[in-house]
Order: structure tokens, then sequence, then C-alpha cells
């Protein structure tokens, strides 16, 4: 079995400081510092007024097909890193 280490998490009071900030403000910011389109295009509030700010853990978008990728990580599941961050996640 592959083995992945945790995930470091960033402090309580690193998290408290973010949700002082808007979304526009970090959208603009990683604009400027290079990072094209850091926004999601699609999601709407469903509680207005509240904010969601914590670690992300990305996963991988769209993995080659296994019927037609059958070597490689794909031989086995548990060589497929994009599966192993859920295996961190926390609540």
């Amino acid at each position: 079995m592959t083995h992945t280490t945790d995930i470091k998490r960033p402090s309580k009071d690193l998290i408290d400081a973010l949700k002082e900030i808007g979304a526009a403000t970090v959208a603009g910011t990683l604009g400027h510092m290079g990072f094209r389109s850091p926004h999601m295009v699609g999601p709407v509030a469903q509680n207005h007024g509240k904010s969601i700010v914590g670690p992300a853990l990305t996963l991988q978008f769209l993995p080659q097909r296994p019927d037609l990728f059958n070597e490689g990580e794909y031989a086995d599941p548990e060589t497929q890193l994009h599966r192993h961050v859920l295996y961190h996640a926390q609540e």
C-alpha cells in the first residue's frame, strides 16, 4: 500500500482571521499574484451572510479511464494517489 502523510492544517487563529476577508478580495489578490481565474463559477450562497473558510483538499478533476489505461497506476487502485487525499479527510 502506498503511504501518504497527513495534511498539515492551518491554525484556528488563522482560520478565524481569514473569515474576515471577502471572496472578492481573495480572488482579486490571487489574480494580482498571477493566478488565472482564481474563483469558481456557478456556486451561489445558500445562507447569505455566512462565511466558509478552512483547508481544502484538491482532487484530480478527471482521472484517466481505467478501462483504457489499465497499466501503471491503474493496475492497482491503491497506487492512485488522487484517491489517497480522501483518506486524510477529517471532520
